[in-house]
C-alpha cells in the first residue's frame, strides 16, 4: 500500500485507472437499463399475434392456394400458441356486387382506374363521332374495391383490422352460424 503512494506519478496514474475503470462499468449499467427499456417499450407496442399465409400470398397481390384445416391444426400444436383464428379476405368489385365502397377514390385514387373496380361509360353508338369529327374518348371511372373477410371466428378484433371494435346497431354473430351473415361498417352503402 506504502509503494503505490510513494511516487506521485503513480499514485495519480492507479486513481486515473480506478476512476475511469468505475466510470465505464457506471455507463454500462445505465447504458443497459435505457437499451432494456427501449426493447420492454417494443415489446408491448407489438403484440404478440402472428399472421401465417399460404406460400406465395401477399395481401391481394401474388398466389398460393389457402392453407388447409390440417394445416391449421398443426398450428394450433405448437408451443405458446394459445388461439387459432381461420380468415379469407377477397375483395369485390362492380363486377360482382351492388356494394359501393363507402372509400372516395380521389385524384390519387382515380390513377388506380385500371384496376379491378373500373366502370366504362361508352359514348352512344350513334356518336362516335365528336362535333369536330375526332372520336370521342370513353370516361373511364374508378370505384375501389369492398374487401370482405370470412372467418371462424367473429369476436377477434383482428378480424376487423385490429384494435378495439364497438357496434352501433346488431352484435357479433357466433362462429358456427351456417346463414350468410355480415358486419358491415357504418360508411359502407
Amino acid at each position: 500500500m506504502r509503494n503505490a503512494f510513494r511516487n506521485s506519478i503513480r499514485t495519480f496514474s492507479i486513481v486515473v485507472i480506478l476512476g475511469l475503470s468505475i466510470g465505464l462499468a457506471l455507463a454500462m449499467l445505465v447504458a443497459r437499463a435505457a437499451v432494456q427499456d427501449k426493447i420492454d417499450s417494443v415489446k408491448s407496442s407489438i403484440g404478440n399475434t402472428v399472421t401465417v399465409s399460404p406460400a406465395g400470398s401477399r395481401g391481394f397481390e401474388g398466389g398460393g392456394e389457402p392453407l388447409t384445416t390440417d394445416q391449421v391444426a398443426k398450428l394450433a400444436t405448437l408451443d405458446n400458441v394459445s388461439k387459432v383464428s381461420s380468415s379469407l379476405s377477397d375483395r369485390l368489385t362492380t363486377e360482382n356486387t351492388d356494394l359501393e365502397s363507402a372509400i372516395d377514390a380521389g385524384s390519387l385514387g382515380q390513377r388506380r382506374a385500371g384496376n379491378s373496380g373500373v366502370d366504362f361509360q361508352a359514348p352512344p353508338p350513334d356518336t362516335m363521332r365528336g362535333p369536330s369529327g375526332g372520336e370521342q374518348q370513353v370516361t373511364r371511372t374508378f370505384t375501389p374495391p369492398v374487401t370482405i373477410t370470412g372467418t371462424n371466428d367473429p369476436d377477434s378484433s383482428t378480424v376487423y383490422g385490429g384494435g378495439s371494435v364497438s357496434f352501433t346497431s346488431g352484435e357479433v354473430f357466433a362462429a358456427d352460424v351456417t346463414e350468410n351473415i355480415a358486419v358491415i361498417g357504418k360508411a359502407l352503402d
